[in-house]
Order: C-alpha cells, then sequence, then structure tokens
C-alpha cells in the first residue's frame, strides 16, 4: 500500500522529537513529547488531528541502545510499519537540509529520518521492525550474563594481583584463583602463615598432588607474615565477590536455558540445535548467536548474500581506508554487535581443536605470515558460511571436504 505519512521518530535519553512529512516533503507537523505513556498518548492525538491513518503511515526510528523498543513496540501494535534503523546507516542517507552544515540536533534527526523515510523506503524493508518482544527479554538475559562474566574477570584480574603479593610462591605452582579448589581454600585460610598450619588431609582434599608443595611454600613464603597479614582482608573480600559471581553466572545460565525451553523460543532453540551441530560452537555461544539473529535474515538474498551481511551485521566484515594515494590497512569494522562478534571469535579459536579442515586452513594461513586474530577471523568467515548453510537449509552441519582457499 502506497503511504502518505511519513513520520521520522528521534528517541533520547531526555524525551521523543518527532516529524511528519506527505509524500512531497512538505511538513504536516512536529513536536518533542516525554519518553513515557503520557508522551506516547500525545504523540497519536498529535498525528490523528494532522489526519495520519495508522494503516497508510511508515515511522522511521533510529535504533539508538533500548530507548527506541517500547515505541516500535507500541506502534507496531497500533497497526503501522515501522522501520528501525541502525545509526551508521541513517549517516550515510543524511538528510539534504543537514547536508552542509553538519549540524547535530533532535529536531534535524527527525527530518533527517522522515526523508530517509520518503526517499529510500523500498531499499529498507528489511529494516521493519517486528514485534519481538520475547527475544527482548532473552537478549537482556544474555547481555547481562556479558556484564557479570566481564566483572568477574576484572576481578580475578585484581585478586591475582594481590595474591602475588600475599602468596608470591602459588603461581610458580601452576595455582591460580580461577580453579575452584584454591580459591575455595582461600577463603579459609588465606595467608600463607594460616597455610602452613593447615593439616595435610584437609590440603589433599582440596588441592590433591600439589597439596606437599604447597604446604613447603607457605613455610617459606617470601612475603613478611605482617604485610600478608595486612592484605589479608582485602584478599578475602575479592575472593568472597568472585564466589558471588561465579553463583550469579550459574543462575543465568539456568535460566537462559530454561528461557530456551519456552515455547515462544521454539525458533530460537532449533536454532541453536543447529549451530552446535557445527564443529567448535557450543551451549554458550550457539545461544548468543541464536538469540542475536536479525528478523528474516533468510530473505536477504542467497546463502553467498545472506553470510556478507551477516558479517557486516556483527562487525566482522573486513574494511579499508583509502584517499588518494593513501591507503589504510584493512581492519575489522567492528560496528555490529560485540557480544556475538566475541562469540564468533571463541566458537572459531575452538573449532581448530575440533575440526581438521579448519586447523589446517588456520595453519595456512599462520604458515603466510598471517596473525593469529587474522587468521581466527578468517575461521570466523568460515562458520558464518555453515551457520548460513544449517538455518537456511534447516539440516544439522556434517564434516566434508571443503576448499581451504
Amino acid at each position: 500500500m502506497n503511504k502518505q505519512w511519513f513520520i521520522g521518530i528521534d528517541v533520547a535519553g531526555a524525551g521523543i522529537h518527532f516529524q511528519v512529512q506527505n509524500p512531497h516533503g512538505e511538513l504536516f507537523g512536529e513536536d518533542k513529547v516525554s519518553k513515557d505513556l503520557d508522551g506516547f498518548e500525545r504523540f497519536l492525538r498529535l498525528c490523528e488531528q494532522w489526519g495520519v491513518l495508522w494503516d497508510r503511515a511508515l515511522v522511521i526510528v533510529e535504533a539508538t541502545g533500548r530507548h527506541h523498543l517500547p515505541w516500535c513496540e507500541r506502534l507496531v501494535a497500533q497497526g503501522t510499519d515501522v522501520y528501525a534503523l541502525n545509526p551508521l546507516l541513517t549517516k550515510r542517507l543524511y538528510s539534504s537540509r543537514n547536508a552542509i552544515r553538519d549540524n547535530k540536533d533532535d529536531r534535524l534527526d527527525a527530518h533527517s529520518l522522515a526523508e530517509i523515510g520518503r526517499i529510500h523506503r523500498g531499499e529498507l524493508e528489511r529494516f521493519a521492525y517486528r514485534r519481538q518482544s520475547d527475544k527482548i527479554g532473552l537478549q537482556s538475559l544474555i547481555g547481562a550474563r556479558k556484564e557479570v562474566r566481564k566483572q568477574c574477570t576484572n576481578l580475578l584480574k585484581s585478586a591475582g594481583d594481590l595474591l602475588d603479593l600475599v602468596f608470591p610462591e602459588a603461581k610458580k605452582l601452576g595455582l591460580r584463583l580461577t580453579q575452584d579448589g584454591f580459591r575455595r581454600l582461600l577463603l579459609r585460610n588465606t595467608t600463607p602463615a594460616e597455610i602452613a598450619r593447615m593439616r595435610e588431609s584437609d590440603l589433599d582434599h582440596a588441592l590433591g598432588k600439589k597439596a606437599d608443595k604447597l604446604l613447603e611454600a607457605a613455610r617459606a613464603s617470601f612475603t613478611p607474615t605482617e604485610v600478608s597479614s595486612a592484605c589479608k582482608p582485602a584478599l578475602r573480600a575479592l575472593i568472597e565477590t568472585i564466589e558471588t559471581l561465579l553463583r550469579q553466572l550459574a543462575l543465568l545460565d539456568q535460566t537462559i536455558a530454561e528461557t530456551f525451553s519456552q515455547r515462544e523460543h521454539a525458533r530460537n532453540k532449533q536454532a541453536e540445535k543447529l549451530i552446535r551441530s557445527i564443529p567448535g560452537f557450543g551451549e554458550k555461544t550457539a545461544a548468543v548467536i541464536a538469540a542475536f539473529l536479525p528478523e528474516g535474515f533468510e530473505q536477504w538474498g542467497n546463502k553467498k548474500k545472506i553470510t556478507a551481511k551477516l558479517q557486516a551485521f556483527y562487525g566482522c566484515d573486513p574494511r579499508r581506508r583509502e584517499s588518494g594515494t593513501f591507503k589504510g590497512k584493512v581492519k575489522l569494522s567492528k560496528r555490529g554487535i560485540e557480544i556475538v562478534r566475541t562469540s564468533l571469535f571463541q566458537a572459531s579459536f575452538c573449532s581448530i581443536m575440533h575440526d581438521p579442515l579448519l586447523r589446517a586452513y588456520y595453519d595456512k594461513k599462520k604458515a603466510e605470515g598471517d596473525h593469529h586474530k587474522k587468521a581466527i577471523f578468517d575461521l570466523v568467515r568460515k562458520n558464518l558460511r555453515r551457520i548460513v548453510a544449517v538455518l537456511v537449509d534447516q539440516k544439522e552441519f556434517q564434516i566434508r571436504h571443503e576448499k581451504t582457499a
């Protein structure tokens, strides 16, 4: 159906700027409303006063963090078409009104979005927003897990540095705070002096073969007892916090698994199962990729085109900057979803241990002089092809001979 109203909405933390245009770019109206239910109802009333019919309107929203999601959900429920565009895309399709001066304010952004909808609507159908409250919840869970994992990693580094001061001999024995038994031992006996007084049977139970060496190292520790005792409260507090975060991580993993098992996530669960059939992809990495698959990606073209677009969507695409005689290095764009990019990297690293073909390809790239990370991201490209293949064909991956070039 032809559209008669084009509405650009700029969503920000402070409020909503919007503008309504007709197919010729003439202004129907514009205003600013609050980012709450009262603001949304005022927005609807103003649009109705200007004669907007929702089934013949197209709304263009810039996808900024999570601010735009409630508005997209409510507008789709209102019966209108909504396109949620990445800010980088809107910048490339810049408004003609602001092309020279390059000013930046919310009013101009709303105008630019309405203009983009008018001029480019035929090219932007793949960005049509579909109601996805269940998917938003799943993505939020995975995002929360990422943040908890990041905090835990940072605390492990800080606690490890402090442990090097309190008990420097532990590292020489190959003992790390990532080891559950050693970490929990330090919760009860934190300093070398306390460890030296432990019974051998308790040490054997916690550490096994390394118990004797740990006891010997504790008795001959270089750090003065006064220093290790003074640092004991700080080290114990860090370890207790790490234990709390690890319990929270386990709870989040359980919640994510339970969410996947719910009926409304049947499609995500099937995608996760298919992705896990690819060597190197485990429960966590497959879950992340399945949760952040864009809606309707299967309609983006053939498998080759889908792979290229997903590569750009996740920020794994190589980019080179050139200007005249200047030629920059080829680097990843890193403009997509970071958590998916990280999962693809982790899974591709694991794949060289589980797939002889990818291992041979990795060794070939390393022999040619490629850096480790560059070789791994070459595997990311190959694994994205595999992901697209299993999802489009709806068949689990079967290892077969592939070209390594």
